[in-house]
């Protein structure tokens, strides 16, 4: 395992790369670009990829916790069991990414685009999601308790079997949403505690 912890790497060009198991850990990969690297299980932990490029990159079990990923664009690349847990992801673009069952605990989210990715399990409790774009993706079995969804586009998103409770859906767009299938931990409380604006619903 290649150890690169705290490196300038900033404004490098990684094409197809193998970086599988490499520890990144605090480096600087600003401006940096990773077309169809190898990063299964690469530690990024605290790294600053501000602004980097990952096109179809495989960083399964990938761990980002509290990574710097303002305005990071991931198309098409598979972050599947990854670790986001308070990354910033602020106008990040992970359009049609594969984010199942990764963590983005108390992440921020705020203007990220998540067009058609997939959600599926993914850890978003606590998230702040303001602005973000949902729209087509699928969040089935997905955890969204407490998180800050306001102004969000989810129209046609998939949240059969979401876990919701808590979760703030004030002005957010959910056209064409089945909210019929949620899970409720304590329906009697969670139906409160969930923010909706119906005028956003239809």
């Amino acid at each position: 395992m290649a150890d690169l912890t705290g490196a300038n790497l900033s404004m490098v060009d990684f094409y197809k790369t193998n970086l599988y198991t490499a520890n990144l850990t605090d480096a600087n990969l600003r401006y940096s670009h990773f077309y169809k690297a190898d990063m299964q299980e690469t530690l990024l932990a605290s790294a600053d990829l501000g602004e980097s490029n990952f096109y179809d990159v495989d960083m399964r079990e990938a761990i980002m916790h509290s990574a710097n990923l303002v305005r990071t664009t991931f198309y098409y690349s598979n972050l599947c069991n990854a670790d986001l847990a308070l990354a910033n992801l602020r106008s990040a673009s992970l359009m049609g990414a594969n984010i199942a069952k990764a963590n983005l605990h108390r992440a921020s989210c705020v203007g990220t685009n998540l067009f058609r990715a997939t959600l599926q399990g993914t850890d978003l409790s606590e998230a702040d999601l303001r602005e973000a774009v949902l729209r087509l993706a699928n969040l089935s079995h997905a955890s969204l308790e407490n998180a800050n969804l306001f102004r969000a586009n989810l129209s046609e998103a998939c949240l059969d079997f979401a876990q919701l409770a808590g979760a703030n859906f004030k002005k957010t767009n959910l056209w064409h949403v089945n909210l019929g299938q949620l899970i409720l931990t304590n329906p009697a409380h969670d139906r409160d505690a969930i923010t909706f604006d119906a005028s956003d619903m239809n």
